[in-house]
């Protein structure tokens, strides 16, 4: 007689509004640690796949502004004819990027221009002329940069203000 018991108290339990409730519980503690998880994990693929183009092209602003300041470290010192050749070899690795040169004079030396970038040279009312960056941003807007011919505090103070806030990374080292 008390197997007979036990067993129906098992199979009770089993079939008992507690045992449901406790099953619910249970689901819901394990809901937060096993679950969120996942889902934190799928949607975190989902988004870093779903854009491309929207990724840096060369990598984040910290890589490339710690090479910039390695290759301004090495070539301190260096001739007007190997600064042009380095960055010349930097711009064939990094061909989307613009690079322009100024010497200790305060003078634009060289510029290179990048994939999709247009050169244009304007002339300002005191007859000095300066070269404008052109390019098309993903948003179908055009943006610019000039880039005097001579540099002084003014234009570098400025260049500076608007290089914080450009769309495309710029890098200025010295």
């Amino acid at each position: 007689m008390d197997q007979k018991q036990y067993g129906r108290r098992k199979l009770r339990f089993g079939r008992s509004l507690m045992s449901r409730y406790i099953i619910l519980i249970l689901a819901a503690v394990l809901f937060v640690p096993v679950v969120l998880p996942i889902i934190s994990i799928i949607y975190v693929v989902v988004v870093n796949n779903t854009n491309p183009n929207q990724a840096a092209p060369y990598g984040d602003v910290t890589r490339i502004s710690n090479l910039w300041s390695r290759e301004a470290e090495k070539l301190d010192g260096a001739s007007d004819e190997e600064v042009s050749t380095r960055l010349k070899q930097i711009h064939q690795k990094y061909p989307k990027s613009s690079m322009y040169r100024v010497n200790a004079r305060g003078e634009t030396v060289f510029i290179l221009s990048g994939e999709d970038v247009s050169l244009v040279k304007s002339t300002s009312a005191d007859g000095v002329t300066d070269t404008i960056l052109k390019w098309s941003l993903n948003s179908g807007r055009t943006a610019e940069t000039r880039i005097p011919a001579e540099w002084n505090a003014n234009n570098t103070l400025q260049f500076m203000k608007e290089a914080s806030y450009r769309d495309p990374l710029t890098v200025v080292t010295y």
